[in-house]
């Protein structure tokens, strides 16, 4: 057997008696803490990779509990520099790593050797949680991905998810959350298939919009402090076009420029005077294509976004090493530079390969002389960061 698939087989019987052990005590918890429901579903191909939209920070207890055998997860790399916690991840339950804003090739070979071996996989296509309930984007090389590799595929969708936890909330809800298989395909059928045809079922199975479920079949998820953070997700005044004005407190949400100010309810929709958009997903769409035009318009010497009291690492696969605290970030056209401490680290643009945002407001950055972290104790938008550098590569914000 080769080096690389002795990795994956060695303690696969220890992982799934942890599994087991997993399935008898986290059901009960879950089925409770989560209001959850869901129809149990016993595969029927021998190996699989399920394929799932991404709502919580628990959805893999949440599938596990509902499909019937064991799956590998693929896992943010983050979780690997715990040090003794990573050790005890790593030992019991053996995850794919994932390296936020990089490339993904590793994670792509290791989950199609799994399958080889008969190991099933589980995979959360969007990469993100959603900050608007919408399901987002889903790589086109996942139907590639899944046309090279072995066995079937589960698609399973969660919903309620959003509504209970959003991405930028402060403070969890009650209300729902239910899961289903929504459909399975065999290996033949996959083999049938294009990789974009196999990209296209992705998209259908899996699609979720909290703003229109609210709509059309309206549940309350109470709670305190509702739009608590939301500052991290909306980041443009809708009503005077300022950029970063935006800040929370309890369930109101207002501009520190021209006063603009809603609430939110327990449906997740805004009330206020002069309302402009009673909802975060359009709110979001529309923000998207304001903060566009702020970086096409933009100059080099002008700074698009600031923000303070920050934190930044320095990453390596094992730990993360602290190289400012209590700095400032600020994105310009051509650069984003990182000052604290005495020390300036400048990155380009162009030199940047890739960016991602992990929870509400950590930004990921893979630059050409290594990878960073920047962190905040308290809100800002690192997701403007995320769509300003798309925006700026030419990329469509996703």
């Amino acid at each position: 057997m080769a080096a690389e698939d002795v990795k994956w087989v060695r303690g696969l019987k220890r992982n799934l008696i942890v599994d087991r052990i997993l399935h008898v005590l986290l059901r009960p918890f879950f089925t409770r803490f989560c209001r959850y429901s869901y129809t149990p579903y016993t595969p029927k191909s021998e190996t699989f990779l399920l394929a799932a939209n991404h709502t919580t920070d628990f959805d893999q207890f949440l599938e596990c509990i509902a499909v019937r055998g064991y799956i590998r997860y693929v896992a943010a790399d983050n979780i690997f520099r715990l040090g003794p916690v990573s050790k005890l991840i790593l030992f019991l339950v053996h995850p794919i790593r994932k390296r936020k804003g990089a490339d993904s090739h590793e994670t792509i070979r290791a989950i199609q050797d799994n399958l080889r071996l008969g190991i099933n996989v589980g995979i959360h296509v969007e990469g993100n949680k959603s900050f608007n309930g919408r399901t987002g984007f889903i790589s086109p090389r996942t139907g590639q991905m899944i046309k090279d590799a072995a066995g079937g595929l589960i698609t399973f969708r969660i919903t309620g998810g959003y509504m209970q936890k959003p991405r930028w909330a402060r403070f969890r809800r009650r209300g729902p959350t239910r899961g289903q298989v929504v459909h399975e395909y065999t290996r033949a059928e996959l083999d049938a298939m294009t990789a974009e045809e196999i990209n296209e079922i992705l998209r259908r199975d899996l699609f979720v919009d909290a703003c229109e479920m609210q709509r059309t079949a309206p549940e309350a998820y109470p709670g305190r402090a509702l739009a608590e953070s939301l500052e991290t997700a909306l980041y443009v005044c809708p009503h005077c076009g300022g950029l970063q004005t935006m800040k929370s407190s309890g369930s109101r949400f207002s501009c520190g420029s021209c006063g603009y100010a809603v609430e939110m309810d327990a449906f997740g929709f805004f009330h206020g005077r002069d309302l402009v958009f009673d909802n975060v997903r359009d709110w979001d769409a529309w923000q998207r294509e304001k903060l566009r035009a702020l970086v096409n318009e933009g100059q080099g010497a002008d700074v698009l976004l600031h923000s303070g009291q920050l934190t930044v690492y320095a990453l390596s696969d094992r730990k993360k090493c602290r190289i400012i605290r209590n700095g400032q970030m600020c994105l310009y056209a051509d650069r984003l530079e990182l000052t604290g401490d005495g020390k300036t680290l400048s990155l380009p643009v162009r030199e940047i390969s890739g960016m991602a945002v992990f929870l509400k407001t950590t930004l990921l950055i893979t630059a050409a002389d290594g990878r960073y972290q920047v962190t905040s104790k308290t809100p800002y938008a690192a997701l403007a960061y995320f769509a300003a550098y798309r925006y700026l590569t030419g990329k469509e914000y996703v």
